[in-house]
């Protein structure tokens, strides 16, 4: 692809955002609505290039004119008013402007996982901040994607705390959201290897193929199952209850026993309940 029309289309679609700002600003009524050196284009411009420098050095190597130079605290105000949904918008306006996509078999087979980033020291977030060993305390984010393994670009992100505990959920709620293409196989790893974010998938007609646990590993979904060792392809049958019968004890193959609080998310994603 030319990388001057993927240019144009990125430009486009901030464009679009910047030209609807009231929706992406904490107060609608005045932020990015007085004339400044960092209007809302300029701004996301600024931050979507930013590298891992100081702020002051990556504002002297964008704003090479040093009449239009603002302060740092002059651009941490203007970032405040702006919500991290603009640069979502953005992200779906841009992948979704082309229709050149390449497919596996008519689908397209979409990865999800997370990634650690590390972000500027505040040590009053406790959500943020992390401890490795004897160093020093650092702040971080984990970050879900939906990555396109054959074409290369996130169709949808989440942003969860470094506690990585929201891993599924964050899954959950872009299924439900469904910003990708429908014709979609979802593959994830080990860590989604939950009954709730399976019945998330089956609920809202989602394709999925989950890499789970080793049959012999202790929690594992498969460790009541008698599977054979070797190559198999089989359907199993599984019933979710909260009985502790002799019934169902003595029949783990068939039965799987489950906490009060997973059986009701596991209810509302199947549409049983409100």
């Amino acid at each position: 692809m030319i990388p001057d029309k993927i240019l144009n289309v990125f430009n486009r679609s901030i464009k679009m955002v910047c030209s609807n700002i009231a929706c992406y600003c904490n107060d609608p009524v005045s932020d990015f609505t007085r004339k400044r050196k960092l209007p809302a284009e300029t701004l996301i411009h600024f931050i979507v290039q930013m590298q891992s420098k100081n702020l002051n050095s990556e504002l002297c190597e964008y704003f090479t004119d040093l009449d239009s130079l603002p302060t740092a605290s002059a651009l941490c105000q203007q970032r405040d008013k702006l919500d991290i949904s603009a640069f979502q918008r953005i992200m779906h306006l841009f992948v979704n402007a082309f229709d050149d996509y390449k497919t596996w078999k008519g689908y397209h087979v979409l990865a999800c996982d997370g990634s650690d980033v590390n972000i500027a020291y505040d040590e009053k977030d406790e959500d943020t901040k992390r401890q490795n060993g004897n160093n020093k305390p650092f702040s971080q984010l984990h970050i879900n994607g939906l990555y396109d393994c054959i074409n290369h670009v996130f169709w949808d992100t989440s942003i969860d705390t470094a506690t990585k505990t929201r891993e599924c959920a964050a899954l959950m709620k872009m299924i439900m959201r469904h910003d990708y293409p429908v014709n979609s196989i979802i593959t994830a790893d080990r860590g989604y290897e939950k009954y709730n974010l399976m019945a998330c998938c089956i609920e809202n007609n989602q394709k999925f193929v989950f890499r789970i646990k080793d049959i012999n590993v202790f929690g594992s979904i498969l460790s009541n199952l008698n599977l054979p060792h070797e190559e198999f392809d089989l359907d199993v049958t599984k019933i979710l209850t909260r009985k502790q019968t002799n019934e169902t004890k003595n029949n783990k193959d068939k039965f799987t026993i489950m906490k009060k609080n997973r059986i009701l998310i596991i209810l509302m994603m199947m549409g049983f309940m409100n």
